[in-house]
């Protein structure tokens, strides 16, 4: 059965804006289209708190522009910083 990833509340609210800090409020998309994708993750959020996060590797017809479990994916290293910005600024606001 699939189960889509998307749950609401307060704590996906201040992932959101930890997100919207890191890299600005016009490049995330707060409540993108359910998805059913590692529906796995899903039933956990089912039972507890958590969010799921995409950051975005390209777009349009460019390489990488895809899904990662496609031929054509090739990540784009830059996300690095922008990953480790995120996780460090959610750590903060949680665990501070």
């Amino acid at each position: 059965m699939a189960r889509s990833n998307y749950r609401g509340g307060a704590l996906r609210v201040g992932c959101v804006g930890r997100l919207r800090w890191a890299v600005g409020a016009e490049r995330v998309v707060p409540q993108p289209p359910p998805l059913t994708g590692s529906e796995d993750f899903a039933f956990m959020l089912e039972k507890c708190p958590g969010s799921y996060l995409l950051i975005g590797n390209g777009d349009g017809d460019k390489l990488g522009a895809c899904m990662v479990h496609n031929p054509g994916y090739d990540f784009n290293d830059a996300n690095l910083a922008i990953g480790a910005a995120y996780w460090t600024l959610l750590a903060r606001r949680y665990l501070v």
